[in-house]
């Protein structure tokens, strides 16, 4: 009997240390859970702020991208006003070219043509010594092939060399006008000649010249090394007051403080009432209750006889009532100053228990207000029985005027 008594003990202490080891286990798996669970808190808050910072970043690069389309629209309108003069100059030219081409084609005179006509279809408006001036010719036979064109706008737009043998003259101004001999193009290039002999040193003392004009400026050069830091400038304009931040965690616990001094109660004449329902009772539309069970009655303005409170001392009041109902009950009841509602209260049992619900009202009173509770508002057919149990009226001063 002694060893089942030792062997029931043990296997009983066996037990209650496995479930000490086993509510061990749990509390740590607890605690590991509630550190894993503040960490992914932590994760979220950080995921949050990254998240916003980075709303905000898009925010600026979209305002500045709209700044550069701006930008970049209002240089196109630039380019296209710029387009628009060029355009026009080009068709001014191009009007001016085709103009200045059927003139011409109106002038071109065929090669062999007698230029000594003088009929009405040719006339030149020039002399040929008004651009090539010539105090004698000879009777020589120019060579053609060293001939060289003579590089003067006759008029009649054909560029031409020197013609043939004219007739011997005396001067350029009584000689005859030979035949314009045909246009011989000069395409070979002629061989480089030898090398001439170098000059001697010639020693000449020469005066310094003028300064000539500035050149054309060079291009840039390479950028310099960074300089020093300047002084710090003044400090610039307050800006705009940035968005409200979101509400940061809760900081820790302060130390407590130094303990205070005692309070001193002002006393004052006191006013203070509870009262109960006595019993159950059924109800009707403008009814007053009687609280009849008064437990407290400081000062003696409630009269448990009409259920009204009537103020002595003005002041401010704190009043507050209670009405329980059974089962499937509806009883609508109102608070009432000098006979006027002040608030109400809606009371509905369901179909399985009882229910009660209370208000309070904070009510500024003067010598002889009156303070009760009526009867708002029944349903019929439904129960309109309300419950001592349940069902209170109290109020008392809070302090005086």
């Amino acid at each position: 009997m002694k060893c089942a008594v030792v062997l029931f003990l043990i296997v009983s202490s066996l037990s209650l240390s496995v479930k000490a080891d086993q509510l061990l286990e749990l509390r740590t798996s607890v605690r590991a859970l509630q550190l894993q669970c503040q960490s992914w808190r932590e994760d979220d808050r950080q995921l949050i702020r990254d998240l916003q910072q980075q709303l905000m970043d898009i925010r600026q690069q979209n305002e500045f991208t709209k700044r550069e389309v701006s930008d970049i629209k209002r240089k196109n309108e630039i380019l296209s006003g710029k387009f628009k003069n060029l355009n026009s100059l080009y068709e001014n030219l191009q009007i001016k070219y085709n103009k200045h081409n059927r003139r011409d084609a109106g002038n071109v005179t065929p090669l062999g043509t007698d230029l000594r006509r003088t009929d009405s279809h040719f006339k030149p408006s020039f002399s040929l010594h008004d651009h090539w001036p010539v105090s004698s010719v000879t009777t020589q036979t120019p060579d053609v092939s060293s001939a060289v064109p003579l590089h003067h706008w006759l008029g009649f737009g054909s560029q031409v060399t020197a013609g043939g043998t004219g007739s011997s003259v005396l001067s350029a101004s009584t000689a005859s006008t030979g035949q314009l001999g045909g246009t011989v193009s000069i395409d070979q290039q002629g061989g480089i000649g030898s090398t001439g002999k170098q000059g001697g040193n010639v020693s000449c003392t020469c005066q310094k010249g003028d300064v000539g004009p500035a050149g054309p400026q060079g291009i840039n050069g390479p950028s310099g090394l960074k300089g020093d830091i300047g002084h710090i400038g003044p400090q610039g304009p307050k800006g705009d007051t940035g968005r409200t931040g979101s509400k940061g965690e809760p900081g820790p616990m302060g130390i407590h403080g130094p303990k205070g001094d005692a309070a001193t109660m002002i006393k004052q004449d006191g006013v203070a009432f509870y009262a109960t329902l006595t019993n159950t009772i059924n109800v009707r539309m403008g009814m007053t209750l009687k609280y009849e069970n008064v437990l407290t009655n400081e000062g003696h303005q409630y009269d448990q006889n009409t259920g009204i409170f009537t103020c002595d001392v003005s002041g401010l009041y704190v009043f507050s009532w209670s009405t329980g109902v059974g089962q499937s009950g509806f009883v609508n009841t109102e608070l009432a100053k000098n006979d006027q509602m002040v608030n109400m209260q809606i009371t509905t049992g369901a179909d399985d228990h009882e229910l009660s619900n209370s208000h309070t009202a904070v009510l500024s009173l003067q010598d002889n207000d009156r303070v009760q509770v009526i009867v708002y508002k029944i349903i019929p057919g439904r129960s309109s029985y309300v419950l001592s149990q349940a069902s209170a009226f109290s109020g008392f001063l809070l302090f005086k005027h």
